[in-house]
């Protein structure tokens, strides 16, 4: 039944579905804090406006209606309002966001859609690197309309959008760089491969500051796993003096880990700074284990009655020169065991450090290589038609490039191609050589060559 009670109307044809393109038109990245690496997410305020062209002149967008539209017999009409489009944007990455504006604004005749909102959104961070590593903060929206649905949406970030992030306002610059950039990507999002909606994600880059945790975690760490080597100072025959420091040094370095583990990425695999302590540690673990090989041949050559006859020489004597040449091997294992965990972990740190600043830096040049195209394309527009071969090209440009060409005398017309002050349009060069007869056709307002009788004493003329 239709509203009025009575029998619906035959089914009319559903209305074919309208796509709607909407540009971004600026996007704004704020107060960004709390980029925690323990639950992975980060605070921020984003300020989003998309553009639909000609939108001010459609009555069904230029409706103050956020419902989905129907005719008077309850069917859809499948022509909804801006303002319902602008209720159908959602953060997929966003939790507990609150929306500080949303409002369709008419700009000629154009409508934009525009939210401002704040609130935690969810980021997976890759830790191989830490404390080195550089994370991609990324804001996922999308328009709940189907690609293939009766209402479909199309997105665009054109070379015009504005894409800014307030780096002034960065409340945590003592422990990430935060680059001036974002990039964009657009994509489509969906659990199902048959219903897929348009989607934008935006990025900022932030490279951790690793000096607290270097400071904190790994300069202490590394003094522990060298206090091994100076068991092997102590005299040969106090074998149970070494095993008590490798001991206390292996206790030390189990509490100190337990101390840091609130500073370390609670993850399951293993970051950079784990496997420098686990390094650490295997030293330390290295040193009370050549202990106690010292020690057992130490005995087992001191015994006359279980050495073989080749050892038993002096006794005592022989133990302790051979203890001295073992102490002296397990030293310089133990020191050369040190030095080169640390090369490795400077030179995995340097490398780690350049790999995550390559982003940002590719975002930068690419941002700078998009505004010189712009410029170029500007410049391409503005360049005057090219005229006849024989004559002079008009110098077309606007007040603040008009050039005045100074007096010149025969010295400096040869220079007059490398000179600043003139046009790079024109040169004596690029104009083809007159004939003693005859002379160019002067043009009002510009500049032109005459060939006088003599080649040798040509000057330049400013004709009126």
């Amino acid at each position: 039944l239709s509203r009025g009670g009575g029998p619906l109307p035959p089914p009319a044809d559903t209305p074919r579905p309208i796509i709607r393109c909407l540009k971004l038109v600026r996007f704004e990245l704020s107060q960004l804090s709390h980029i925690e690496q323990q639950s992975q997410t980060f605070r921020a305020r984003v300020y989003v406006s998309f553009c639909i062209e000609g939108g001010a002149l459609d009555e069904d967008l230029s409706k103050q209606f956020d419902g989905f539209p129907v005719d008077e017999d309850g069917r859809p009409t499948n022509r909804p309002s801006a303002v319902w489009y602008l209720s159908q944007l959602q953060f997929h990455n966003g939790h507990d966001l609150r929306v500080l504006e949303s409002k369709v604004a008419v700009v000629g005749n154009d409508l934009h859609l525009v939210q401002r909102l704040e609130g935690e959104f969810f980021e997976r961070f890759e830790l191989q690197a830490f404390p080195f590593d550089a994370q991609d903060l990324t804001v996922t929206l999308s328009f709940n309309c189907s690609i293939s649905g009766n209402c479909p949406v199309e997105l665009s970030c054109p070379s015009s959008a504005s894409l800014s992030i307030d780096v002034t306002s960065f409340a945590f610059s003592d422990v990430w760089d935060l680059n001036p950039t974002l990039s964009h990507e657009l994509s489509t999002v969906g659990a199902c491969k048959m219903t897929r909606f348009p989607a934008l994600r935006v990025r900022a880059c932030a490279c951790r500051r690793a000096n607290f945790v270097l400071v904190n975690v790994a300069v202490p760490m590394g003094f522990i796993s060298l206090v091994p080597a100076t068991i092997f100072v102590v005299s040969v025959e106090e074998t149970a003096e070494m095993l008590n420091i490798a001991v206390t040094v292996m206790l030390t370095a189990v509490a100190f880990k337990f101390v840091i583990a609130a500073y370390l990425p609670q993850i399951s695999y293993l970051t950079l700074i784990d496997k420098y302590i686990q390094f650490c540690n295997a030293i330390t673990y290295l040193s009370a284990v050549l202990v106690a090989i010292v020690g057992g041949l130490q005995n087992w050559v001191c015994a006359p009655t279980s050495a073989p006859a080749f050892c038993v020489r002096d006794g005592a004597d022989f133990a302790h020169g051979l203890g001295l040449i073992l102490h002296q091997i397990f030293l310089a294992v133990v020191v050369t065991s040190w030095l080169l965990l640390h090369a490795w972990f400077v030179y995995r740190a340097r490398a780690a450090a350049e790999q995550g600043t390559e982003q940002g830096v590719s975002r930068a040049d690419s941002r700078e290589a998009e505004e010189v195209r712009k410029r170029n394309e500007k410049v391409s527009k503005s360049s005057p038609p090219k005229r006849r071969r024989w004559g002079l090209r008009r110098h077309q440009s606007s007040a603040a490039e008009d050039i005045v060409l100074p007096r010149f005398n025969y010295r400096n017309l040869l220079s007059l191609h490398a000179s600043p002050r003139v046009s790079p349009r024109w040169s004596p060069a690029q104009s083809p050589a007159p004939t003693p007869a005859t002379r160019w056709r002067p043009t009002e307002g510009i500049a032109v060559a005459t060939a006088p009788p003599d080649p040798m004493e040509r000057t330049l003329h400013r004709v009126k």
